[in-house]
């Protein structure tokens, strides 16, 4: 069979029975063993056509046909496939392959295929020279065309499973969009990449980008090679995860919108909005401040067990390879024997949080914290109050520093009040050390009993 217009058409196969209507219009055709059927794109005039050629393989095609001319639909059988074959001048030459057990065709009014339904086993492989194949599968299939016979859209339904290279998703109900290389899946979506895997109630995959977006009851697993010794909030050998009500995905940096919560092992980072880069190891998280940022570290109490520290903030960023949590706005720190309240909080952490970690299991360990800004400290029986203080964990050990119009105070109920141009207290003890532009004294006062 040969057609030339309105686009060219050719076909074969082993036998062929027609049917014809009134006025010996052809009505039906019935093509059986090795049918083949290819439509080539019509010659364009001053510029190269984007139509798309077609072929078609199977034993069995039903063709339905009006006024004798005009496909109206088609019914194909026995390991049916039609290929997709790349668009001339196309700078990507793909292949597409589309196969299930039967098809069922409808087309327009050149004859060109314009939506088709295959089912049961439906499969679509897209070939690309010099990349791997993209391969999709489901229970059944819809391909819509558009005006020069090149796939406008796929919905598949019933398990879903799509893989490019080392990366695989899946779900109950899948949608492709050639034209932005877009897949998107629901109905329990999942993905994976090897190093990182992802759930959601909807996942958008931009394959020409490398772009994600995620909504609803978002859950990323990052897989860690190896650990970091010289780090610590982010450094274990653990996998680390966040939650979030949704995420949109730039690599390396994924944003996580709504209650987002990002931990490893016993580190936990929770905000409202958290930005995670996992090449740097760094996480940007924003809150305000009715809804802060929070996490919880480490350090030593009196007795030299380690203790929880609350920390909050309307804002953090850390690094880890600088292992610096710094807290801006309305942060406060929390301990079993203290608040410390301030502006801004910078909170440096011990090393080894990897395979040689001090203390595995716990949380982070707090090395030193520098804060700035109207900082308050409060313990049983003791405030102090000063524009900068910087406390080292390990001794337990308070330097606090003021201004002209705010110098360092320390209140304690047991030894009255301290002021200077520094104060010097310690957690462990009640020694307190006074510093003035001079000299330095130790004040050791003693509530006389009455």
């Amino acid at each position: 069979m040969e057609q030339s217009e309105p686009s060219p058409l050719s076909g074969s196969a082993s036998r062929v029975a027609m049917e014809f209507g009134a006025g010996n219009r052809l009505s039906r055709v019935r093509a059986l063993g090795q049918v083949r059927l290819k439509q080539t794109p019509a010659p364009a005039k001053g510029k190269s056509s984007q139509s798309q050629p077609m072929e078609l393989s199977a034993e069995t095609v039903e063709l339905s046909v009006a006024g004798g001319r005009r496909l109206e639909r088609a019914l194909i059988s026995g390991s049916p496939q039609i290929r997709l074959l790349p668009v001339r001048g196309a700078s990507a030459l793909t292949t597409t392959t589309v196969s299930a057990t039967q098809f069922l065709a409808t087309f327009d009014s050149s004859n060109r295929p314009r939506a088709l339904h295959g089912a049961p086993q439906a499969r679509i492989v897209s070939s690309t020279p010099g990349q791997a194949d993209k391969v999709s599968t489901s229970r059944e299939l819809d391909v819509l065309f558009d005006r020069n016979g090149a796939i406008a859209g796929v919905t598949q339904q019933g398990e879903v499973r799509y893989a490019d290279g080392v990366e695989q998703a899946s779900g109950e109900r899948g949608r492709y969009l050639p034209a932005t290389d877009t897949v998107e899946l629901s109905g329990s979506p999942q993905a994976s990449d090897g190093s990182l895997s992802i759930t959601a109630k909807l996942l958008r995959l931009r394959k020409r980008s490398g772009e994600a977006e995620a909504q609803g009851a978002v859950k990323t697993t990052y897989r860690v090679a190896g650990g970091h010794a010289g780090g610590a909030l982010l450094a274990s050998e653990e996998p680390i995860h966040v939650t979030a009500a949704s995420m949109s995905a730039h690599p390396p940096t994924a944003r996580y919108s709504g209650g987002a919560r990002l931990w490893q092992g016993s580190n936990i980072v929770q905000a409202p909005t958290l930005d995670f880069d996992r090449e740097r190891r760094a996480l940007v998280a924003q809150g305000s401040a009715a809804q802060p940022v929070s996490t919880v570290f480490v350090q030593p109490d009196k007795q030299g067990k380690l203790t929880a520290v609350n920390v909050t903030g309307a804002r953090l960023t850390y690094s880890d390879l600088e292992r610096k949590a710094r807290f801006e706005g309305g942060v406060a720190l929390k301990s079993a024997d203290q608040t410390v309240t301030a502006e801004v909080m910078e909170i440096y952490l011990l090393p080894g949080a990897g395979k040689a970690a001090p203390a595995s299991g716990s949380a982070s360990q707090v090395e030193r914290v520098v804060a700035t800004g109207q900082v308050v400290i409060e313990a049983p029986g003791r405030r102090a109050t000063g524009t900068r203080l910087v406390y080292t964990a390990s001794e337990g050990k308070f330097e606090l520093t003021g201004d002209a119009a705010h110098p360092p105070m320390l209140s304690d109920a047991g030894h009255g009040t301290a002021t200077g141009d520094s104060v010097t207290f310690y957690n462990h003890g009640d020694r307190v050390v006074v510093g003035s532009s001079t000299a330095s004294r130790t004040v050791t006062q003693t509530q006389v009993q009455k």
